[in-house]
């Protein structure tokens, strides 16, 4: 069994190889009629007036930051439990991290350490992470960036179709972030990206960052600009992909229910699904207090599990020197946490045997005792 097959979702695109070929043939790559095609797709799709397709996830965090205004000290609020390139993004502009706490229930940015830091650290924006497929606060959160009159960016890196309230993710902040890593929920064939708004000022700007400062070839405008193009074939693949999207976010959420209904009272923790919340599952999360042996036991049957991710990033090496303080929570859960398969691809005859043997393993598993936020 594979934690992910990739390989999978294109056996159900009858079109792919063909569309791949054609493009192929005709040459176009950079900036055509394929990327125009998707940016408006996927704006349309999460319900944005503009989509600027770039090369990767990181530099969509980067060129969101720049177009806001980002520079030398200015402090930039992110939860501890991300991916290194949301901290990375921040540094690139020359900002100052600022890690704040994760909420112990659904595992997404701690509302109250929020407002602590806030006032405490006068910060410029914040980037909220809609980690896991869940866009946890959405709204809430969207309230504290304005009437602090704070910029608010989402990184939807995990979050491709997940909603809160109805609304997709992408669309409450002032600019929105996506990955199209081969892994997401919705990804390419390398690296991809895109930055959404509703802002035409982010909109001009981040069109010229992400091509050497120019709209039109050789005509360069902007103060600053760099070679973060999204390609024709990722385009085209994304396209293709994205008329399957909800279908396969489905089969996720009928996945995790099924993991839900086993795991519940079995000696594991697992973060809750927010009533507001439309999770799209991009990683299955559960805690156990002894998880070196469980996940050895598991491997021993032949179910691959992942660790999404072991080191929060405040404790990692590169971004100690921005940590002031400890941050119990995502502390707690990084020492305990591991990730399940969760994938469209998986048969319910693999979910039936990764199920029954959870029931087996975790009887010599420790359920953690509960931690307030």
């Amino acid at each position: 069994m594979k934690f992910l097959d990739l390989r999978w979702q294109f056996e159900q695109i009858p079109e792919f190889s063909e569309k791949i070929i054609n493009l192929i043939k005709k040459g176009t790559f950079i900036l055509s009629e394929e990327v125009r095609n998707f940016e408006k797709e996927w704006a349309e799709y999460i319900g944005v007036k503009y989509c600027i397709g770039v090369n990767s996830g990181t530099d969509a965090l980067a060129l969101a930051l720049k177009a806001i205004g980002i520079k030398g000290g200015d402090k930039v609020i992110v939860q501890a439990n991300t991916f290194a390139a949301t901290v990375y993004a921040i540094i690139q502009n020359q900002g100052i991290p600022v890690f704040v706490d994760i909420d112990y229930e659904y595992g997404c940015i701690n509302l109250t350490d929020l407002k602590k830091t806030i006032k405490k650290e006068s910060p410029k924006a914040i980037i909220v992470v809609h980690l896991y497929g869940q866009p946890c606060f959405a709204s809430e959160i969207t309230k504290i960036a304005k009437e602090n009159d704070i910029f608010l960016i989402e990184d939807c890196a995990q979050a491709h179709g997940a909603k809160w309230k109805g609304k997709y993710a992408g669309t409450f902040g002032d600019i929105s972030c996506f990955s199209f890593f081969p892994s997401k929920n919705l990804g390419a064939i390398g690296d991809a990206g895109a930055v959404c708004t509703n802002n035409p000022e982010y909109f001009e700007k981040i069109i010229m960052y992400r091509n050497l400062g120019a709209k039109v070839k050789n005509i360069h405008e902007a103060e600053w600009g760099g070679n973060s193009r999204l390609d024709a074939i990722q385009a085209l693949v994304l396209s293709m992909k994205l008329k399957y999207l909800d279908k396969w976010n489905e089969r996720r959420r009928k996945i995790a229910s099924k993991y839900r209904e086993y795991l519940k009272d079995l000696s594991v923790y697992m973060y809750k699904d927010h009533p507001d919340s439309y999770n799209v599952y991009h990683q299955f999360v559960v805690m156990v207090e002894n998880r070196d042996k469980i996940i050895n036991m598991l491997k021993e049957r032949g179910i691959p599990t992942l660790i999404h991710y072991p080191i929060p990033v405040h404790q990692a090496k590169a971004f100690k020197k921005y940590a002031d303080r400890e941050l119990t929570v995502a502390e707690w859960i990084s020492k305990r946490h591991f990730s399940l398969p969760m994938s469209p691809h998986l048969t319910d005859e693999e979910i039936n045997f990764i199920c029954g043997n959870l029931k087996e393993v975790l009887k010599h598993g420790k359920k953690p005792k509960p931690i307030c936020s």
